[in-house]
């Protein structure tokens, strides 16, 4: 009897399994909206959060597959059908529609004719195949931007493998991206006093932009490069008097384990940043100066990153100094 019931059990589990994946897709054979919104990640990043009026800015369109699944859509590589962006500046307006913003790379319109995949206009489009874990981007630039502050937000709208989806199919970035626009020649807000030569290597600026963007992708190989592991271990009083005192085999233990404690912060993981100066104390110390928003679920903590870097054959980070900005939902 118990054997019958257990067979039982199984072949219903084995039905009700069978029904589940029959459901990932609609009448026609192809994936429904819902599936193809929950197994593409979208988002988009740019290089730093500091420019020049003069300068193009970079934005790179991301999306991952992070299902099963491969899916298959097509794309204008053109902006403004496939790509949008929505720019905010301090006055809460959208300012996009007087925004120049340009593809560089160049686009054969021979070679897509070619495939004929057509949109419904007669468009060209192009094919997009993405297996899972696969990363597809696409990179826009705008001309400039005026002085000022500005939120950017990406927009993707692609059309799904049968085309049955274009106006319907969006995704939202996951991130915003948060711009400070400025008239001066450098981006850094420098003592007088001191004359800073410029120099090929990554400046204070862009390794904390790095270092806090290979945290936010979890890239630990990357985040640890830019660190000063034992001076920057000294910032935090977990470990610092246990670290000063052990003997030099005792201290690389120590350091393993700070590392392992620096890789578990998805507790309250990043979910925006942005560089709000930097100070040159001399021409190889500088601190930066970071405001990051973390949070999960629906609490947000709002910090102030203090960090010190030393520049010996390059700049890295010794030290962080914390501080609360606010707090809540």
């Amino acid at each position: 009897m118990k054997k019958k019931l257990i067979i039982i059990l199984f072949i219903i589990l084995n039905f009700l399994q069978k029904t589940e994946a029959r459901s990932q897709r609609n009448v026609h054979g192809s994936f429904s909206i819902d599936d193809i919104q929950k197994n593409l990640f979208f988002d988009v990043e740019t290089e730093r959060n500091l420019y020049e009026t003069s300068q193009k800015i970079p934005i790179k369109f991301i999306v991952k597959n992070v299902g099963y699944h491969t899916f298959r859509f097509y794309v204008d590589q053109n902006f403004g059908n496939t790509f949008f962006l929505e720019i905010i500046n301090e006055a809460g307006e959208e300012i996009q529609n007087n925004v120049n913003i340009k593809n560089y790379q160049e686009i054969d319109i021979n070679q897509l004719k070619q495939n004929k995949t057509e949109d419904h206009d007669g468009n060209p489009i192009k094919e997009i195949l993405l297996h899972p874990e696969e990363v597809w981007s696409k990179t826009f630039y705008i001309d400039s931007l005026p002085k000022g502050k500005y939120k950017i937000v990406g927009y993707f709208i692609p059309y799904s493998f049968d085309m049955q989806y274009k106006n319907n199919l969006r995704f939202l970035s996951k991130s915003r991206i948060h711009l400070q626009i400025t008239e001066e020649k450098t981006i850094f807000v420098v003592q007088d006093s001191i004359d800073i030569a410029k120099d090929s290597s990554p400046s204070p600026e862009e390794i904390v932009y790095l270092f806090l963007m290979a945290e936010y992708y979890k890239n630990w190989e990357n985040y640890f490069k830019y660190l000063e592991l034992k001076e920057y271990i000294k910032s935090y009083e977990l470990f610092e008097k246990e670290y000063q005192n052990a003997s030099t085999r005792e201290k690389q233990l120590i350091l393993n384990e700070f590392k392992n404690f620096l890789m578990k912060q998805e507790i309250e993981p990043i979910i925006e940043f942005k560089i709000k100066k930097v100070v040159y104390q001399k021409e190889d110390l500088a601190n930066v100066y970071a405001e990051v928003l973390r949070g999960k679920n629906s609490y947000r903590v709002r910090y102030l990153y203090n960090y010190t870097l030393q520049k010996r054959d390059y700049w890295k980070i010794y030290s962080v100094v914390v501080s609360i900005l606010k707090t809540g939902k």
